[in-house]
């Protein structure tokens, strides 16, 4: 049953310690007394319906919007281009579940998840910076993020308010004047992805039924963090929807100053914002990994996975996944970072306990949304057949595995 109202449970509480202390103006019978706030209850229950009682697990359709959550790290990213960002590893995104992309052929548009320079809202450790790297960049430059069919359903028929916090770095006044603008864009497709952008209005991808449901300019400060709005209503026909937020740099001005800062982002059912909705970091980052999961080499003799010989020098893993991802990942979207693969970087176990180096690793073995399948080849020759094991050997490569937008 719905819990009672504040002001019910609060009238029962009252009635029943005033009855307790023999306040003399409530004079009736401690049964009727009860009887009348059982009446109200029941008044007030009767109004509920199933849709009235239903609840999502959080008001924030934005994932990541105080970007605590950064497993590719903290250095500058080069953002998507005309090709738009993509489910690679390395395909324009920075924090997670944010890609940043310009209307060019190649590498212009940067983001960086910052701690300083300006100081982070208050409430967050950190903000994301989107800027230019390149002066003669006149094409905007977005911090992108699409939401799930699954969840961009929910808001169907209903009406949605975008709030977010941003400051001009201090090279955007002399650019642009301070200004940036913010597009919820939308589609009657299903999880199309961010693969292809075009630049009107403002950078878009090429959802089916693609249509600019709100957009609206704003001039920032460069000394202090405020908040901006932006409202629409969502047609029923909508099943996926995008968030935007950008500015379009002219021939004046360039580098790492010339852009801005953004943190707590959030889209929400209703038409006037809420305080942010923080959430506990186990949780963001458990949501994430079904989007993106980045295994850093452990120390020697350490197992990341485990496996069969299917040939002398031949090792198939498979690699379990922390949380099932959105989609089984494909080849494009799995890759190493860190140290170049070698001999001395992972190594391989056999059952005979002698320690086989591989000379690489490679995607393959199939792949689930719950596994990811790796094949080794070894330097010394084992036995087909035994088991084999994926060790760390202290080398510092680094696995990545992406199925984002």
């Amino acid at each position: 049953m719905r819990k009672l109202t504040a002001s019910v449970a609060a009238f029962a509480l009252y009635a029943n310690a005033a009855l307790a202390a023999n306040i003399p103006y409530i004079n009736a019978p401690l049964d009727t007394v009860q009887a009348t706030v059982n009446s109200a209850i029941t008044s007030i229950n009767s109004g509920i319906t199933p849709a009235s009682m239903a609840t999502t697990p959080f008001r924030n359709y934005i994932d990541n919007g105080e970007f605590a959550i950064y497993q590719r790290g903290t250095a500058a990213t080069a953002g998507g281009t005309t090709s738009g960002c993509n489910s690679t590893a390395t395909g324009g995104y920075s924090a997670d579940r944010w890609c940043v992309d310009t209307n060019v052929g190649s590498g212009a548009g940067y983001s960086q998840v910052i701690t300083s320079s300006p100081s982070p809202v208050v409430g967050s450790a950190q903000s994301l910076k989107v800027y230019r790297n390149s002066g003669v960049l006149t094409q905007p430059v977005c911090a992108i993020q699409e939401i799930p069919t699954s969840e961009a359903i929910d808001l169907q028929g209903q009406p949605v308010v975008l709030s977010f916090y941003a400051q001009a770095l201090a090279g955007l006044a002399a650019d642009n004047g301070n200004v940036i603008s913010a597009n919820i864009i939308t589609g009657t497709g299903s999880d199309e992805g961010l693969g292809t952008v075009t630049a009107s209005p403002a950078i878009t991808p090429a959802f089916t039924g693609l249509a600019t449901l709100a957009t609206a300019n704003y001039t920032l400060s460069a000394s202090a963090w405020n908040r901006y709005t932006l409202t629409a209503s969502v047609p029923t026909s909508v099943k996926e929807i995008a968030v935007e937020i950008c500015f379009t740099p002219t021939a004046t001005g360039a580098g790492a100053t010339d852009g801005f800062a953004l943190s707590q982002v959030q889209l929400e059912q209703g038409t006037a914002p809420s305080a942010y909705e923080f959430r506990p970091y186990g949780v963001e980052l458990a949501k994430y990994q079904r989007y993106f999961y980045s295994i850093t080499e452990p120390a020697t003799g350490i197992p990341v996975a485990n496996g069969v010989l299917t040939s002398t020098t031949s090792c198939a893993l498979s690699l379990p996944l922390p949380q099932p991802m959105r989609a089984a990942p494909v080849t494009a979207g799995v890759t190493f970072a860190g140290t170049a693969l070698s001999t001395s970087t992972f190594r391989i176990q056999d059952s005979t306990t002698s320690t086989l180096a591989s000379t690489f690793l490679v995607f393959g073995n199939g792949a689930t949304t719950t596994q990811l399948g790796l094949t080794a080849t070894l330097t010394t020759a084992s036995t087909a057949g035994w088991g084999c094991q994926l060790q760390g050997a202290g080398g510092g490569a680094i696995i990545n595995v992406s199925t984002d937008f």
